[in-house]
């Protein structure tokens, strides 16, 4: 007896949820809807078959759900984003009018914008839509997970979008008491004794072990000398928030104390 392959299975299983999904006896299906549904088993290969027919059956019956659904499928999973948003636009009127909520719509809708990586979007729309996707454990668990992927997505976004200097300069972002905030601190506390406001500066803490992208940065650089790189120094970059405000200066402390140390030895 041959053996089953797993991955067959699978596409077995996964076309059997869209067929039931989509078998809802609201619209006539067509002889092109039912000709797309046959090709969608046979997978990705037969996507451009699949999108034919439904147009031709949409061309006949504009308002059928289950070829309008199909169709915002096929489309995500072409990675044609914008068009499946487009075709769930179309739908969804069709449902208002006809009174009818499908969950499934939203969700699909949310997928394409995070498969679009528009993570803010994905959101927002994870927010709005939360009590419908409370509708079944299927779509609960979806949700669930998108909302966790998309939590990541977004704080991996806005740690790259950082540049070294802002990057540095996020001592109390996450721990107070980090070595990073306490060589900030006292770097401020060296300004205020010279009467210099520090709420004019980026306050930047640099040790040997920053990356060479931070210790060459051309507002950084000109700072970075053997003393300041050396284990038992911080070297704390003040670069000014608004250029031609203030002059741009560097602190240099000693890691034990804290006490300000003169910059010797280029």
């Amino acid at each position: 007896m041959a053996k089953k392959n797993p991955q067959n299975i699978k596409m077995k299983i996964h076309t059997l949820l869209i067929l039931f999904m989509l078998a809802t006896p609201v619209a006539f299906a067509g002889q092109h809807l039912d000709k797309a549904l046959d090709l969608y088993k046979k997978g990705p290969p037969a996507a451009n078959q699949v999108i034919s027919e439904l147009n031709l059956e949409l061309k006949e019956n504009p308002e059928n759900q289950q070829a309008l659904m199909l169709l915002a499928i096929t489309q995500r999973g072409m990675a044609r984003f914008d068009d499946s948003l487009a075709t769930l636009d179309k739908l969804e009127k069709i449902n208002q009018k006809n009174k009818i909520l499908n969950p499934q719509l939203y969700m699909l809708r949310v997928e394409n914008y995070f498969f679009k990586k528009d993570y803010t979007k994905t959101k927002e729309l994870l927010t709005a839509y939360w009590g419908i996707f409370q509708s079944s454990e299927d779509l609960k668990t979806k949700e669930q997970a998108l909302s966790a992927a998309v939590e990541k997505a977004l704080s991996s976004t806005q740690k790259s979008q950082r540049n070294p200097k802002e990057e540095a300069g996020a001592v109390a972002a996450k721990n107070p008491e980090t070595e990073k905030e306490k060589a900030a601190t006292a770097a401020m506390a060296v300004l205020a004794q010279k009467g210099i406001d520090s709420t004019k500066y980026a306050i930047c803490p640099i040790d040997k072990n920053e990356p060479d992208d931070v210790l060459s940065d051309s507002e950084i650089k000109p700072f970075v000398t053997q003393a300041a790189i050396e284990s038992d120094w911080w070297m704390v970059v003040c670069i000014p928030l608004r250029l031609g405000t203030v002059q741009p200066m560097c602190i240099y402390l000693d890691k034990t104390t804290l006490a300000v140390r003169p910059a010797k030895g280029k």
